[in-house]
Formats: structure tokens, sequence, C-alpha cells
């Protein structure tokens, strides 16, 4: 089954990202990307209750969720280390040592 037959029915959007020419003048650049209607009417409404663009809104939508993948993937690999007792030992104790580099005899500011 091919991309257009398990979306018949797409929305296309313009997404613009700018940066400088060589010349130093503003350019825009663009991207085509294909979403569904019920994704669009979601991307405008959030859009609208911001008060900003569409591409202002999903440019940050897209930052949450690399955050989000970001913080998941520490998770992950904190679960991991906590199910190894040898390296979550090992772990500690490195932590112990990066809290002696703290007795520098700087005062708390």
């Amino acid at each position: 089954m091919t991309h257009s037959q398990l979306y018949p029915i797409v929305h296309t959007m313009i997404l613009t990202r700018s940066f400088l020419s060589r010349y130093g003048n503003l350019v825009m650049a663009s991207e085509t990307v294909r979403i569904k209607p019920e994704t669009h009417l979601k991307l405008v409404a959030l859009a609208k209750s911001a008060g900003e663009s569409l591409t202002e809104t999903l440019d940050r939508a897209v930052e949450a969720l690399r955050r989000n993948n970001i913080l998941d993937s520490a998770n992950l690999g904190y679960a991991n280390l906590r199910k190894n007792k040898k390296a979550i030992a090992e772990w500690k104790a490195e932590l112990k040592n990066w809290e002696k580099s703290l007795n520098d005899g700087l005062q708390d500011q």
C-alpha cells in the first residue's frame, strides 16, 4: 500500500526557515510537509491560542519533541544503569570523586 493510499486526504503546509545569504540578506527557504487535516486543525488551534504563526508553533512543537526524546533517552539509560549493580556502584564511586572537586576553597556564592 502506498503512502497516498494510506492518507488519501492530506493537508500541505509550507514551512519556512531563514538564513543569511552570502551578501547578508535575509533569505527565506521553504520545505513542504504533508500533514493530516486533523493535525492541521490542532496546529491552527495551538498557534491561535499562543498568538503566533503556524511556523512558530510548529518550530516550538518540534523543539519540545526533540527535548522530550533526549530526556526519554537519558531516563532509559539511568533505568538500565539501575539494573546493573556493579555499574551503579562504579557510577556512585565516580560521583563521589567529582564531589571532591568542589572542595576548591571558593566560597559559595
